[in-house]
């Protein structure tokens, strides 16, 4: 829900989330609005988005308690690095296997599976915002690489360059439960294509998602009830077991998922694989995914843990 104060007028946003690991009910939920099927045209002409669906609260007053959550001002979202092979973490495994999310066995490429990919390129595609979507927040910033690959974004409210509305989730519910809404940040990606001799059913997108819900010392102070991290482990910077899901050892990764639409189950009868991962590396995330302190238009000009 969204309080925009030119028109005073609330604003509900309904997703279904498209969530991947074991979703922990602790933490303010990050996912993907919906699943993709394979192709171009269809697939890069149609926005999809980041889901947020309740604010932050710390592991003693999550889901389930009756403490509200806070409302959400901010968030950052870090893709894999798709023109390199080298710089991201790719895996492969049966879905009926038992593994752990995150330990499924890796590959060095997708060559065999997805048109375009190569030993060096791992996904020949590209995301971007879709500002026509009504974003979550109403600043916005890129996140581009040193190779000047786009990878993702930031999204804050404040006073600067525009005033805008936060995620509420602090009020009530005239019975007195928590206001559960979504708030969604729009983006677009484009085509991925499954060879025909392919037997991956899906590819899993793996993204690195922190949304906050208090800034400067108050988010260093109490980072438990003001940030959520969801990546599915710990790196150099994000290491607050406190803030992520997986405290308990369980393992999150906001997935977006790529439906091979032309998978055929009875060719691939005998394949040791139908699932297809990529995730970005931990040095990406620490490097990108924390909330930029540099003045606008560079960054949101405030400081937001654990920026320095």
């Amino acid at each position: 829900m969204f309080e925009h104060n030119k028109h005073k007028k609330l604003i509900s946003f309904l997703a279904v989330a498209a969530l991947g690991g074991a979703a922990q009910g602790v933490h303010a939920h990050a996912g993907f609005k919906e699943q993709i099927d394979s192709g171009t045209s269809t697939q890069s002409a149609k926005w999809n988005a980041v889901t947020i669906t309740h604010g932050c609260n710390s592991n003693a007053g999550g889901e389930g308690s009756t403490a509200p959550h806070k409302d959400v001002i901010a968030l950052s979202v870090v893709f894999p690095d798709f023109t390199k092979t080298s710089n991201v973490v790719m895996r492969k495994s049966l879905s009926t296997a038992t593994v752990t999310a995150g330990e499924e066995p890796t590959v060095t490429s997708f060559e065999n599976d997805i048109v375009d990919s190569t030993a060096d390129v791992a996904l020949k595609t590209s995301i971007a915002l879709d500002m026509g979507g009504d974003q979550l927040f109403a600043n916005n910033l890129p996140t581009v690489d040193a190779s000047g690959n786009n990878r993702g974004w930031q999204g804050w409210n404040g006073n600067f360059p525009i005033k805008g509305p936060v995620l509420i989730e602090s009020a009530k519910k005239p019975d007195g439960s928590d206001i559960s809404t979504t708030g969604l940040s729009p983006f677009r990606i484009g085509g991925i294509q499954f060879k025909e001799t392919s037997c991956a059913k899906t590819l899993r997108i793996r993204v690195a998602v922190a949304d906050w819900c208090g800034k400067g010392n108050k988010s260093y102070k109490d980072a438990a009830s003001n940030v959520d991290v969801w990546i599915g482990s710990k790196t150099a910077l994000f290491n607050d077991p406190a803030t992520m899901p997986n405290e308990s050892q369980a393992i999150f990764w906001p997935t977006l998922t790529i439906n091979n639409k032309d998978y055929d189950a009875t060719a691939c009868a005998s394949a040791d694989y139908d699932t297809l991962f990529i995730e970005p590396s931990t040095a990406d995330i620490d490097a990108m995914l924390p909330m930029r302190k540099q003045k606008y238009p560079k960054g949101s000009g405030e400081k937001y843990w654990p920026t320095k």
